[in-house]
């Protein structure tokens, strides 16, 4: 099965966050120990890697992409284009369902690529799950 996983399931991995009770970063890992196992296929597109970028330290910077290499060195990930249409898409998308425009496109990304979309942020389901399938990290390690 081919993910689209977006930049908040990364960072609760890295971080190994929590909200209140719920283990984030627990189920982040999870997720990701079954994507190495090869349950899944992660893809990914720049945007989420930037978005990664900015919400960790430089020095964390370092290490993720050094882990971004080993994953993509061992076939576990793979980093995917967007064209100007997806773009354009996206952002008719964005305004229409007020949504951010990179989850628009991370949407969109997933649709065309035959990609579910792992995400928690609750407008990807409410607003986006037509376009695409929308689970949470734990609810595909069940």
């Amino acid at each position: 099965m081919k993910v689209f996983v977006d930049t908040h399931i990364f960072v609760d991995y890295y971080l190994n966050r929590s909200g209140g009770v719920v283990p984030l970063g627990e189920f982040a890992f999870q997720f990701f120990k079954s994507a190495v196992e090869c349950k899944f296929f992660v893809i990914i597109c720049q945007p989420v890697i930037d978005e990664i970028c900015d919400a960790i330290s430089k020095t964390e910077q370092v290490v993720w992409e050094m882990v971004l290499c080993n994953l993509r060195d061992a076939k576990k990930i793979e980093l995917v284009e967007f064209s100007k249409e997806q773009v354009k898409e996206a952002r008719i998308l964005s305004k229409e369902r007020d949504v951010p425009l990179y989850d628009a496109l991370f949407a969109i990304v997933a649709r065309d690529n035959d990609a579910v979309l792992v995400s928690r942020d609750a407008h990807h389901s409410e607003r986006l799950s037509d376009l695409v399938n929308v689970f949470k990290p734990e609810e595909l390690n069940r």
